[in-house]
């Protein structure tokens, strides 16, 4: 963490509070084939076998992909990752109270415009089912992106990745199956 007035680590511990970092990332279908993609990243540690990434998103009938989306999605894993670790009771120096959520985005922080989203549904009932079912209480905190670096350089990586399947370009396999050659050896 840093100081907000300084910019320097400002070293604290608490016990009962736990802080995961998400971000989202999207590459414009200018910049990338076969169209728009994006992708997100929970950080909760170096080396943590809790940290989610790389990981790049379909985008479900009739909306589209966006950074926004990017964002929404790796909150909603982030609450999910919470649930996970209380579930397994893996908060090793007593009973968690309060989960704080690190984002750089405005949008994960409760924008109000976002109120309209499929997304914003699942952050609601997750945020319900923690403070119901263990009486734990999620913050989400916003913080410059140079704050964000693990979860940004994470979801970055999830752009690196191949497409899922079923937008892979087939241009390859359309050339093998129509070359003389490849005919020829099949029959």
């Amino acid at each position: 963490m840093a100081d907000p007035l300084t910019g320097t680590a400002t070293p604290f511990y608490h016990s009962d509070s736990l802080i995961i970092a998400t971000a989202g990332s999207f590459r414009h279908q200018m910049f990338c084939y076969p169209g728009p993609r994006a992708s997100y990243a929970v950080f909760v540690g170096p080396s943590n076998p809790l940290n989610d990434a790389e990981t790049p998103l379909l985008a479900p009938t009739g909306t589209f992909l966006s950074l926004q989306r990017g964002d929404l999605t790796g909150a909603i894993v982030a609450l999910k990752t919470i649930v996970h670790i209380l579930e397994k009771g893996l908060t090793p120096y007593g009973p968690l109270r309060r989960a704080i959520i690190k984002t750089d985005s405005e949008i994960g922080c409760g924008e109000s415009r976002i109120r309209d989203w499929d997304l914003w549904e699942a952050i609601l009932v997750l945020l319900d089912i923690v403070k119901r079912l263990w009486n734990v209480e999620v913050l989400f905190w916003w913080v410059p992106a140079k704050w964000n670096r693990d979860a940004k350089s994470l979801a970055a990586e999830g752009l690196k990745l191949p497409p899922p399947r079923s937008f892979q370009d087939r241009r390859e396999r359309r050339a093998e199956m129509t070359s003389s050659e490849s005919l020829e050896s099949r029959y």
